[in-house]
């Protein structure tokens, strides 16, 4: 008898799918929730489950102060007590217990109901570009800074961009601000500098801060 010596094939080890999220809804205020007093609320997350998944990360992260919590869970939603009157990002991370391969849903925004709210501020500006640490050429000694605006109640932002080589003028607003109608700015910068920049976005009543960035001119 013929002895064989072929290798078994490994099993093909799938990596997680990316969930979909359900609620809270994207750009939108939430009104539900179980309100637990006047600064906190329970807010109900969900998501659909996704492929080859054994669990779940649920990051939220608060856009006022920009901290972030993480939160495990095994089934695709979870009740989570957060402070009402605020503006939230959140994904959630689709993990394996056969993969090492993590997969990251795409990152939605909700304003949080606050007690007689009638007017809700706009969400801190993102997509920066030039993003926080890249290098920027400039073009005949001018740089073209972009973002985007988004406010939960009203399409009329305006902006106004602090942007100076020194991070603790930026942060304590103790230059004049570039102001802006629209989410970019040209303005003539010098080559071999880093430079800082906040962006505060207004609807005309309140308004909201991006973090302090940098990017280096070359």
């Amino acid at each position: 008898q013929k002895e064989t010596n072929e290798t078994p094939t490994p099993a093909i080890i799938q990596p997680p799918g990316a969930s979909t999220l359900s609620l809270p809804k994207d750009k939108e205020l939430c009104l539900g929730g179980n309100k637990l007093n006047s600064t906190y609320t329970e807010v109900s997350f969900e998501w659909q489950s996704a492929k080859n998944t054994d669990n779940y990360d649920l990051t939220i992260t608060n856009l006022n102060t920009n901290t972030s919590e993480t939160k495990f869970t095994s089934i695709p939603k979870m009740d989570v007590i957060l402070e009402a009157g605020v503006p939230y990002s959140w994904f959630v991370t689709s993990k394996s217990n056969t993969s090492s391969i993590k997969t990251n849903s795409t990152i939605w925004k909700f304003y949080l109901s606050g007690n007689g709210n009638t007017n809700l501020a706009p969400y801190p500006a993102d997509g920066l570009i030039p993003k926080s640490g890249s290098t920027l050429s400039l073009v005949d000694g001018k740089a073209t800074l972009s973002w985007i605006g988004q406010d939960p109640d009203s399409n009329n932002l305006s902006y106004e961009v602090y942007l100076d080589t020194d991070q603790s003028k930026v942060s304590k607003h103790e230059i004049s601000p570039i102001k802006s109608t629209t989410n970019l700015i040209t303005t003539p910068l010098k080559s071999g500098q880093i430079y800082y920049w906040q962006i505060k976005s207004s609807d005309g009543i309140l308004s909201s801060y991006t973090q302090v960035y940098s990017f280096r001119t070359i």
